[in-house]
């Protein structure tokens, strides 16, 4: 997941300025997009490297062939996470490109989900608002465009119960 971190920013193209343009005049919308876009799949690759070190961190040495499967298809899935990136990132306005984009991390959502339900660790309210909330951009990006869809990706930060928890009872304590 490190390696995949570290694509994401070659995926970013550094803006070249044209005669008599600075350097910071040649950041155009599509630079500061592709740095956004960045930034956002550099924290959704962190957040499953958390999860999926806390799901190993509980299980046997020795894991049922079924499991190892859909580890190495979600580690497959995070492998195309930079290719995703960087599709969207230079072309936002591409609905093909959002679908990409979003089919790829939802899929790795759904697959992280099906490894935490192999494990008896995980339940279903949580495999699946993600990955719909995720899959919602699609539709939203016919009806808006695109480029705004994942403005519904926002809906993210109230879908982790488990935070507003932890958060209640830091405040609490």
């Amino acid at each position: 997941m490190a390696v995949a971190i570290t694509l994401l920013a070659l995926g970013i193209e550094a803006p070249t300025p044209k005669p008599g343009e600075s350097l910071l005049q040649a950041f155009d919308a599509q630079t500061l997009g592709a740095i956004g876009l960045f930034a956002l799949s550099f924290f959704l690759i962190a957040r499953f490297w958390l999860v999926h070190h806390r799901l190993f961190a509980g299980l046997p040495s020795t894991l049922a062939p079924p499991f190892v499967i859909l580890n190495f298809a979600f580690l497959a899935a995070i492998c195309l996470v930079p290719f995703a990136t960087t599709t969207y990132s230079r072309n936002p306005d591409d609905m093909t490109a959002l679908v990409i984009y979003t089919v790829v991390v939802a899929g790795a959502t759904i697959l992280l989900s099906f490894m935490f339900r192999q494990s008896a660790t995980s339940t279903t309210r949580r495999g699946v608002i993600v990955p719909l909330i995720l899959l919602s951009a699609i539709p939203v990006g016919l009806l808006v465009g695109p480029r705004y869809a994942p403005l519904v990706w926002i809906l993210l930060l109230l879908a982790d119960g488990s935070r507003a928890a932890r958060l209640s009872r830091r405040r609490s304590a």
